[in-house]
């Protein structure tokens, strides 16, 4: 027969052979230092599974503390980002030190050319950039 295995099939299985000597004590004299020290076991397993319980039940409450504190500094990152953006101004490199990104100018657009190809060939699109408006 194979032993228990899980942690309550560990507790269920002492509690069992527990009761059972309790039960048949006539039969088992002399063992009273052996189901004692089975009983201060058991009681030491229920104890420590207890505690890990709440030790489990407080490592949750606090990980949603964690969670509602990285939510508050994500608010205010985002509060003081804009105060800077406004203050410096959206176009100006200084924003580059507080990890944001500064309008630029685009690069110039590029057309997409379409050489005539034979039926039943794909066509193949190939790119060039536009003449300068500016110039």
């Amino acid at each position: 027969m194979p032993g228990p295995k899980t942690q309550a099939e560990i507790i269920l299985d002492l509690e069992r052979l527990a009761e059972a000597t309790e039960r048949n004590a006539a039969l088992l004299e002399g063992s009273h230092k052996e189901q004692q020290a089975l009983q201060e076991a058991l009681l030491k397993i229920k104890n420590l599974k207890a505690e890990q319980m709440e030790l489990n039940a407080r490592r949750q409450a606090m990980t949603q503390r964690f969670n509602a504190a990285v939510l508050e500094g994500k608010e205010a990152a985002i509060t003081l980002r804009s105060l800077v953006r406004a203050k410096v101004g959206h176009r100006n490199e200084l924003l580059v030190h507080f990890k944001m990104a500064p309008l630029r100018k685009r690069a110039p657009r590029k057309r997409a050319i379409v050489a005539a190809q034979p039926p039943g060939e794909e066509a193949v699109a190939a790119t060039a950039e536009l003449p300068d408006a500016t110039v």
